[in-house]
């Protein structure tokens, strides 16, 4: 057991003075192990480090015909199911009959309507 404990004590002691070599400024006791700094010797030290994560790209196939129509499918979808202001309802409108008042298939009862204050009109103010 003693000459067990020798034999740690000189390796021990080996990377003690390898550790002192390397390191000046700090003082080991090879016993407990522990290390201990002396700031008289050196200043204080900022540590600072950063790391840069970088996501590559998803390369995919081309998509064939069935999955381009599902797709067009679920934009189409997805468009109808999407709440329009009042706003956007109003300028539709305006359109649509700007367009049968140019087409002179307007009904007396919408010529009243198109008299109204039109979405532009009320973006313009």
């Amino acid at each position: 057991m003693a000459s067990r404990l020798s034999l740690d004590l000189r390796r021990t002691s080996c990377l003690v003075r390898i550790f002192r070599d390397f390191n000046s400024a700090a003082v080991v006791n090879p016993l407990c192990q522990e290390v201990n700094t002396q700031s008289s010797s050196k200043g204080k030290w900022d540590l600072m480090s950063a790391v840069c994560l970088e996501r590559k790209p998803v390369i995919t196939k081309e998509l064939n015909e069935i999955e381009k129509k599902v797709q067009s499918l679920m934009w189409e979808v997805e468009l109808e199911n999407s709440l329009k202001s009042d706003h956007e309802v109003r300028c539709i409108a305006d359109t649509i009959r700007a367009q049968k008042l140019k087409n002179n298939t307007l009904n007396v009862d919408m010529i009243d309507d198109a008299l109204q204050q039109t979405g532009q009109d009320f973006l313009d103010m």
